[in-house]
């Protein structure tokens, strides 16, 4: 059987079915379909009830011309509701559907749209777009911490260092601190481009 719905005067680009919301009726079965438009907007449709959606998700805000496309879907495994939505500006949208909405942004490319987003069975988030396809990889909290502590002693140890060049040569005293100045300087664009959103590190939830 088909079944039509209200023309929306809006090209649809991409949809996913999202379980796990409350039943209405006893026809949706707590399903439903999530839409993806040009205009950067996402349109809930309670599964079984077509004739007019039942909730809008700004993912783009974009004034009156709208936001970019929403080109691809992916429901975020869990169980959260959330989708990752593959968006024209070349970046994924992690959604809340529960009325939350944009969760996390991260950037696949700077020109070329995402044009497809899956998990894979170990639930990594794979992007992809123009000549590129990322695979955002979990890091767990044991490696966080390490790197947290590795941290804290680079700190302790550069404080020492500058108390102890500091007592030696009260001379070199300027020279030193403005060295360390610049290794700060350095580490700091280090950890930038190692948890930015572009080097295919998942950012989400718990994740980096």
């Amino acid at each position: 059987m088909l079944v039509k719905s209200e023309d929306q005067e809006e090209e649809l680009l991409s949809s996913v079915v999202v379980s796990g919301f409350p039943a209405r009726g006893g026809r949706s079965g707590g399903q439903k379909v999530v839409v993806g438009s040009g205009n950067g907007v996402l349109t809930l449709w309670e599964r079984g009830v077509w004739d007019d959606q039942d909730e809008r998700v700004i993912v783009m805000p974009g004034g009156k011309s709208g936001g970019d496309s929403l080109d691809a879907i992916v429901v975020v495994p869990g169980g959260r509701r959330e989708v990752a939505v593959g968006c024209g500006d070349g970046r994924v949208r992690v959604v809340n559907l529960t009325g939350k909405g944009v969760q996390e942004i991260l950037r696949h490319d700077e020109l070329e749209g995402v044009v497809g987003v899956g998990f894979d069975c170990l639930g990594r988030l794979i992007s992809g777009g123009g000549s590129v396809v990322k695979v955002w990889a979990e890091k767990d909290e044991d490696a966080r911490d390490e790197e947290d502590e590795s941290e804290e002693e680079e700190d302790d140890q550069g404080a020492s260092k500058r108390k102890a060049d500091s007592d030696d040569d009260s001379d070199d005293g300027d020279s030193s601190s403005e060295e360390e100045k610049q290794k700060k300087k350095k580490r700091k664009k280090g950890k930038g481009k190692d948890k930015g959103v572009g080097n295919g590190i998942l950012g989400f939830k718990g994740l980096d």
